[in-house]
């Protein structure tokens, strides 16, 4: 199962904790995020709608995979610099 990996993201780039989403969502169990956010459970398809609309994003903007080679907004990602160490 593929986890709400662009929800964490997105989560933290606005320095929001789990608690906020959950309490934003009205989800009791704090924990739900969590289980979100690291594919163990899915959000209902309304849960869906609501995050895509709270955070101005579509459905692969949640569900992106980081290793696909894109980052924010399925922008390609800069490349790391290698300094010497």
């Amino acid at each position: 199962m593929t986890g709400l990996i662009g929800l964490k993201v997105m989560r933290k780039e606005r320095k929001m904790k789990q608690e906020d989403i959950a309490n934003m969502l009205g989800v009791k169990n704090l924990k739900t995020v969590s289980r979100w956010e690291t594919g163990k459970t899915n959000p209902n398809r309304k849960t869906i709608e609501r995050l895509m609309d709270f955070f101005k994003c579509d459905y692969r903007d949640l569900f992106r995979n980081p290793s696909s080679g894109t980052g924010e907004r399925g922008q390609p990602r800069p490349e790391k610099s290698s300094k010497p160490s």
